[in-house]
């Protein structure tokens, strides 16, 4: 899994970089790529014509050759889901699922919410309802891409229910807000606000990237806090 996640970037740069030269190239293009002496127009239209059949198949050996490159290259473009058992919880939107006994678990970042921050108002609250809901249960993740973080995101799904959903709508989270988009599960939040569910009893609560702004991540902030 981790070696499919590292090729991808690269696989899908390189499948593009492919059908950007087939579509350069086209059947009529070929034979100017591989002639190296100079000729009229209407020398080239003979040539051409003479040459349809040996350059048609050389194009469909191109055709096949793409096709064998797409099924190659795609692999590593499509997210394969997996199933593993969750170890840890670190918050309320981040958590370690471990495939196989004895394989170092590989960390998630549930998509589509924002959880608060450990050292924010219900951070604590969201991350216990996290972990009374999955750990050390199976879970189904289904990878999208990495973050900046090096964390796979992506659903986190138990027994087919979308984890990240029950955590807006039971009040624990925001739906992800991302530019003018207020994130997937906008019709989750608006029922945990309607009930006051959760962290949205408060008025005041504030989303974490606000929260962020304001007062920096947690971390700087348990550094800052040491004694010197």
């Amino acid at each position: 899994m981790e070696f499919l996640y590292f090729l991808r970037p690269t696989g899908c740069l390189i499948l593009l970089s492919v059908l950007a030269l087939c579509v350069r190239l086209g059947p009529l293009r070929l034979e100017r790529l591989c002639t190296h002496r100079p000729c009229s127009p209407m020398a080239r239209f003979v040539a051409a014509a003479r040459a349809a059949g040996a350059r048609f198949a050389v194009w469909r050996r191109l055709q096949a050759l793409v096709h064998v490159l797409l099924g190659l290259l795609l692999l590593p473009c499509v997210a394969t889901a997996f199933e593993g058992v969750v170890t840890h919880v670190t918050d309320g939107d981040t958590v370690w699922v471990r495939t196989e006994p004895g394989v170092k678990p590989v960390k998630l970042r549930m998509e589509g919410l924002d959880a608060p921050e450990r050292c924010q108002a219900w951070g604590a609250e969201a991350r216990d309802a996290l972990v009374a809901r999955v750990l050390n249960r199976v879970v189904t993740v289904e990878p999208r891409a990495r973050d900046g973080h090096g964390r796979l995101v992506g659903p986190l799904r138990l027994g087919g229910e979308d984890v990240a959903a029950w955590m807006v709508q039971q009040g624990h989270a925001w739906s992800y807000r991302h530019r003018r988009s207020n994130g997937p599960y906008v019709a989750e939040e608006a029922e945990a606000r309607a009930s006051r569910r959760g962290l949205f009893a408060d008025p005041a609560a504030q989303e974490p990237r606000w929260f962020r702004r304001d007062h920096g991540p947690c971390d700087a902030q348990r550094v800052q806090a040491l004694p010197r």
